[in-house]
């Protein structure tokens, strides 16, 4: 069942919230009591949140573009990158998490997400970093990056991809929710094999996936290596 999202109408944002609302296609509300509306987004302070009308409880889920320092490129995903890349694209970017690591790493980043309404939090909060900084080096896109892919007019060193993780191990009470909500919004990433063959075509020295530690690689006979952590590793699946 689809969820239902609308932008709430918020005086003195009105223009940013009618940019948003045709870009990402989400209709304006003018009253958070809608109950045809499950979730809504919200702008306060500057800050896109996706918040849950009437719950107390509900934790608002926004882009956190974290710190500006610079940071080393020895970190699990630093390896899985590999400290000589320049150009990375991060083709299933979701809020921004490793997107924004990469960054500060000083790798240049293109962050592609196709959600409507994960790309509109994400796109919120890339451009709040880059008010805080002009040294990071972080592009957005609304797009499938299976078709965006095709339209690159120079391959990146690497393509990162991090699809929805599979079902398996239970998750803590305090993340389940919002991880729940994300997975509703973006679906099981049933394409991820697919878009995996076009960041295969693509990507001039290394493609590297996200996977969790439980979970089998998406194309064990093509696996070049892996970068293992606690509880995620990162498959690497160099370009010959």
């Amino acid at each position: 069942m689809k969820i239902s999202v609308a932008l709430l109408q918020r005086p003195g944002y009105e223009p940013q919230i009618e940019q948003i609302s045709s870009k990402y296609q989400i209709p304006i509300v003018v009253n958070q009591q809608n109950s045809s509306i499950r979730f809504l987004l919200d702008i306060e302070d500057g800050i896109l949140k996706l918040i849950e009308p009437g719950s107390v409880r509900f934790r608002p889920i926004y882009c956190h573009s974290g710190s500006l320092q610079r940071i080393s490129r020895r970190t699990l995903l630093g390896r899985a990158v590999g400290r000589k890349a320049q150009t990375v694209i991060d083709a299933t970017a979701g809020l921004g998490g490793d997107a924004f690591l990469l960054s500060r790493m000083g790798y240049s980043v293109l962050a592609i997400e196709r959600q409507p309404v994960i790309a509109a939090l994400l796109e919120n909060g890339i451009l709040r970093m880059l008010e805080r900084s002009d040294r990071i080096k972080l592009d957005f896109c609304f797009a499938d990056s299976r078709m965006t892919l095709f339209d690159l007019n120079e391959s990146p060193d690497v393509i990162y991809l991090d699809p929805m993780y599979p079902a398996g191990r239970k998750s803590s009470v305090a993340v389940a929710r919002p991880i729940r909500i994300l997975r509703e919004l973006a679906g099981e990433d049933s394409d991820a094999d697919s878009l995996l063959n076009a960041s295969l075509k693509f990507a001039s020295k290394r493609v590297v996936i996200k996977r969790p530690h439980f979970a089998e690689p998406l194309r064990r006979d093509q696996l070049s290596d892996s970068v293992m952590g606690k509880l995620v590793r990162y498959d690497l699946y160099q370009i010959t």
